[in-house]
């Protein structure tokens, strides 16, 4: 795939000899923005345990990790992870997105996200859902340009720096 600035990116589905470089890309990915749930220092995971996570997302068909790489490295990973165990709620996955910061506003998101849509349409999913910070202005633009919408908000969802933030509920139905 060509990026917005001309950049040539792999996007492929995440494998298990990716545990050791997606506990990398995490460690690095969660200095960067403070968007996300794991703060710095958090991600302690081992190999062998993110090497189970990663089975169980193949195993599972209400989940798929898609990667994106350039020149190798991962710059981003888009999960959905829901159960298909639960009948009541197998219709469902949660959307996940981190993209590492030198390539943001390159379009990396939108393609992931657009994959993740075709992927859910694909095994008979019926519904996507996130959570977003209210002040997350670009992320919000992004979910809303994918065809989310703001269903409600989840009120003091994270203790940042002293200060409690909202995250809004977004979701899309998948025709």
């Amino acid at each position: 795939m060509r990026i917005n600035d001309g950049r040539i990116v792999e996007i492929r589905n995440t494998k298990v000899s990716d545990a050791s470089d997606l506990l990398d890309f995490f460690a690095k990915t969660v200095i960067e923005s403070d968007a996300l749930t794991t703060a710095p220092g958090e991600v302690s995971y081992t190999v062998e345990e993110e090497e189970k996570i990663i089975m169980n997302w193949i195993e599972n068909k209400s989940c798929n990790n898609l990667l994106c790489l350039y020149d190798g490295r991962i710059i981003g990973i888009c999960g959905l992870h829901g159960t298909d165990k639960r009948k009541r709620i197998k219709h469902m996955s949660s959307l996940g997105i981190t993209v590492a910061k030198e390539f943001w506003g390159l379009g990396i998101g939108y393609f992931l996200i657009q994959e993740q849509i075709r992927y859910a349409k694909e095994v008979g999913l019926k519904k996507i859902d996130l959570e977003v910070r209210c002040d997350n202005k670009a992320g919000i633009h992004l979910y809303k340009k994918c065809g989310f919408e703001i269903e409600g908000t989840h009120r003091c969802a994270a203790y940042i720096d002293g200060i409690y933030k909202d995250n809004y509920y977004m979701g899309i139905i998948i025709y």
